[in-house]
C-alpha cells in the first residue's frame, strides 16, 4: 500500500478519469448494433480504460519503492 496519503489519493482521483470513459463507452456499446462499423472502435476504447484502471489498481496495492 502507498504510505503518503497524498500520492494514494492522486490514484484515487486518477482512477476516476479512466472509470468515466469506461461507463459512457459502455453506455455507446450498448447502443450499437453489430453492423456498426463504430463498435470495434468504442469496445478498444472500452478495453483500455479497464486496462488502465487494472494498471492503477496493481500500482495503488504494490509497495512503495525503497528510498535510497
Amino acid at each position: 500500500m502507498i504510505s503518503s496519503p497524498g500520492a494514494g489519493h492522486f490514484i484515487h482521483d486518477v482512477t476516476n478519469e479512466p472509470g468515466i470513459v469506461r461507463g459512457f463507452s459502455r453506455r455507446l456499446i450498448a447502443g450499437t448494433t453489430d453492423r456498426d462499423l463504430r463498435q470495434p472502435d468504442v469496445q478498444e476504447i472500452h478495453g483500455a480504460a479497464h486496462a488502465a484502471m487494472d494498471l492503477l489498481a496493481q500500482l495503488k496495492a504494490s509497495p512503495p519503492p525503497e528510498q535510497p
